[in-house]
C-alpha cells in the first residue's frame, strides 16, 4: 500500500503539488476569513486577552530590547531597502528580471492589500507606540505581512537556487526563524494583537502563494 502511494506521487509529482498547494492556501484562507468576520462583528478574541495578560515585558528588559530590535526587520524602512538589494543581485548577477517583477509584483500587492484593509476593518491597536511604528489601525499586522512576503520570498529563491541541499536548508530555517520572530516581536511589544500578525501571516502567504504559483506555472509554459 505503501509502495503504491509512493509511486503515485513519484508518477504524479506536480498534480500533488498543485493539489498540497490549492488546499494549503484554502485553508489560510479560511483563516482569514474567520477572523476578518469576528473582527468586522466587533468580537474580542480569548487568545489575545490570554496573550496581553501573560506578556509583562518591562519585567524583562533583555528579552524586550531583543524584540525592541527584530521588530525593525519588517518596517517598512528596512524592507525597501533590502528590496533594492534583492532587486540589484538579481539583475547585475543573475540577469533575472521576470523574477525582479514577480517580486515586485508580491511585494506592492501585500503592501496594497494590507493598507486597504486596515482602513476598512479599521480595529484599535492594543497600544499606540510611536517608536516601534504602532501608529494607525492594528488589522492585519502591516509587519506581519511584509516579513512573510519578503522573506517568504527568499525562501522560494533559496529553493531554486543552485546551492547545496544543506544551505538551502540553513538559509530557508534562519529566514523562517526571522518571519516569526518578527510577528512574535508586535505581540511582545504590545502593537498588535495575537490576531492581528496572525491575519497578516495568512494574508501574505497567501498571496506569496499565488505569485510562486504564478512564476512555476509561466516558467513551465515557456
Amino acid at each position: 500500500m505503501i509502495g503504491d502511494i509512493r509511486r503515485f506521487i513519484k508518477a504524479h509529482r506536480s498534480l500533488v503539488f498543485l493539489s498540497l498547494s490549492f488546499i494549503t492556501l484554502y485553508l489560510a484562507g479560511a483563516l482569514f476569513i474567520e477572523l476578518a468576520e469576528d473582527v468586522l462583528e466587533g468580537e474580542g478574541f480569548y487568545i489575545d486577552r490570554v496573550i496581553e495578560d501573560a506578556l509583562v515585558l518591562e519585567e524583562n528588559q533583555s528579552l524586550y530590547t531583543f524584540y525592541s530590535w527584530v521588530t525593525e526587520l519588517g518596517s517598512a524602512w528596512f524592507l525597501i531597502a533590502a528590496s533594492l538589494v534583492t532587486i540589484f543581485v538579481l539583475v547585475k548577477f543573475y540577469q533575472q528580471r521576470f523574477l525582479v517583477t514577480m517580486f515586485l509584483i508580491n511585494m506592492a500587492g501585500t503592501s496594497g492589500l494590507t493598507l486597504l484593509l486596515k482602513q476598512f476593518f479599521g480595529r484599535d491597536r492594543p497600544n499606540v507606540i510611536e517608536a516601534f511604528d504602532g501608529i494607525g489601525y492594528s488589522f492585519p499586522s502591516g509587519h506581519a505581512t511584509g516579513a512573510m512576503a519578503f522573506y517568504g520570498f527568499l525562501i522560494f529563491l533559496v529553493i531554486i537556487s543552485q546551492q547545496r541541499r544543506a544551505l538551502k536548508i540553513t538559509l530557508s530555517l534562519i529566514l523562517s526563524i526571522i518571519i516569526v520572530n518578527v510577528m512574535m516581536s508586535r505581540v511582545f511589544l504590545h502593537v498588535h494583537y495575537l490576531t492581528d500578525v496572525i491575519a497578516g501571516a495568512t494574508l501574505s502567504f497567501i498571496w506569496l502563494g499565488v505569485s510562486i504559483l504564478s512564476i512555476l506555472f509561466i516558467w513551465r509554459k515557456n
